[in-house]
């Protein structure tokens, strides 16, 4: 007898990319095509980090993205991608940074709550941050980044995040030992989520380096099935409540976003 899941009608579209309108999200329906449900993977990191170019090599397909400002290209609204590897579901949901922002603004981070709250915790394996290994180390702006996705996990969720380092494929060889360096004291003095700290993967703007992210989340939820499911800090604050600038600067992540700008309306605010 078919078992029955209960999961998001927008799994069902048959489409490769979807911009998701987080206001008209679809209706929640059943889905018993298979007894195992889609890996929900959500990615985030600053614009420009490598998020679109790990989407193109996992899906194959052409990813737009958009230029802000006219200056570079960037994830502007929470997208959606499906794809089968192996007769395996996986669905990503690729957020938008924040960098092109109004000062003060936490537009991207009340588009980000819309799309996870209408996703729901229990449907999401797993998040992944991305961080350019070229950037070094996590200091100013970079660190608020991380900081705020931090909030937006929570400790329950930490178990269920693992970075990505990008742009190897532009470090040369003789930069090579002391980028290699940088990402291991990344993973020893900033990317310390709970006691072992997350898996980070090196992403060198290839298929293979990009499909063992994939691969991690796909094991990971073999080993987490039938377990009590984790929930983002971010929705748990939210609970039932709208999702509205207000209701989103109440949550640690709006606090902290807001803590970067200097007060609720004024100073820059660079996130995710």
């Amino acid at each position: 007898m078919p078992v029955s899941h209960r999961i998001p009608a927008i799994i069902l579209l048959p489409l490769i990319h979807l911009s998701i309108d987080s206001n008209n999200f679809p209706p929640w329906s059943s889905f018993s095509e298979k007894n195992r449900m889609p890996v929900l993977i959500v990615l985030f990191g600053p614009s420009g980090s490598g998020k679109s170019q790990f989407v193109k090599h996992v899906t194959g397909q052409a990813v737009n993205t958009g230029v802000a400002g006219g200056a570079k290209p960037c994830t502007t609204e929470c997208k959606r991608y499906d794809i089968t590897l192996k007769g395996e579901d996986f669905i990503i949901i690729d957020t938008p940074g924040f960098e092109d922002s109004p000062p003060g603004s936490i537009k991207p981070l009340v588009k980000i709550a819309r799309t996870l709250q209408a996703i729901g915790s229990s449907e999401i394996t797993g998040a992944v941050y991305f961080h350019r290994i070229t950037d070094g180390r996590l200091t100013g702006s970079l660190r608020s980044n991380l900081e705020i996705f931090r909030q937006i996990c929570g400790e329950d969720f930490f178990p269920r995040v693992a970075f990505a380092t990008t742009m190897w494929d532009i470090v040369g060889q003789k930069a090579s030992t002391r980028y290699e360096n940088i990402n291991q004291e990344l993973g020893r003095r900033y990317l310390r989520f709970g006691e072992t700290g997350p898996e980070i993967f090196k992403c060198s703007n290839n298929e293979a380096s990009c499909r063992r992210v994939l691969d991690h989340f796909s094991n990971f939820a073999s080993t987490a099935e039938g377990k009590t499911p984790a929930q983002l800090l971010l929705l748990k604050e939210l609970s039932s409540k709208s999702v509205t600038e207000s209701s989103v600067r109440k949550t640690s992540a709006g606090r902290e976003a807001m803590r970067k700008t200097g007060g609720n309306r004024g100073g820059l605010c660079v996130i995710l």
